[in-house]
């Protein structure tokens, strides 16, 4: 947010990544920096990442291979643990919004990430509007569009994943979804307060 180049005179950066294998060095190198963790359920996660793997493959009909998922499942444990370590030793620098938290109430999901950069004041009649207002389409299907923060993906996998898919999600991440307040039973998730 400035016109003089180099880090120092910039107010806010922003990086959106999956992977967090070099977050210590962000850390190390920006030390006033905050980090805004955004998680999302392991199944709705997996069944985006495994959907997308399967079309770049050419696979139709949702057709997805099963060491995809296994794949999908392993890389959203690592990055979870990633995520809790750096929740665990930075706690003054770090917040954790669920993405389900966010899109049931958008709004004061919103003013709680700005509250904690301590950036700036935020409108709430503004943001509300302009939360509104929003729109776009699923990644995944072209068809599907949308206006405003839309709950339609919330649930999706619970119809879109097939139960073999499910169980092996459930095996290789339940646990560590439990901490961040993720209590899966068969076929749906009760949210619990994250036990970080």
């Amino acid at each position: 947010n400035s016109d003089a180049k180099g880090p120092d005179n910039y107010t806010f950066w922003a990086m959106k990544t999956n992977d967090f294998n070099e977050l210590k060095l962000y850390k190390d190198a920006l030390k006033k920096a905050k980090y805004v963790f955004l998680i999302r359920n392991p199944h709705s996660t997996i069944l985006s990442q495994i959907t997308r793997r399967g079309k770049k493959r050419g696979l139709k009909d949702n057709k997805r291979l099963p060491l995809d998922i296994i794949r999908t499942s392993l890389f959203w444990r690592r990055f979870a643990k990633s995520m809790i370590y750096f929740l665990r030793n930075h706690p003054e620098d770090t917040i954790l919004i669920r993405y389900e938290d966010f899109i049931e109430n958008p709004e004061f999901e919103t003013c709680r990430v700005f509250n904690f950069a301590g950036s700036m004041k935020i409108d709430k009649n503004e943001l509300s509007s302009n939360l509104k207002q929003i729109g776009g389409r699923a990644t995944n299907d072209s068809d599907e569009r949308y206006e405003g923060v839309s709950k339609m993906p919330l649930n999706r996998w619970s119809t879109k994943m097939k139960k073999h898919e499910i169980a092996i999600v459930a095996f290789f991440t339940r646990r560590i979804s439990r901490q961040f307040g993720y209590k899966f039973a068969n076929t749906k998730y009760e949210l619990t307060t994250p036990i970080l």
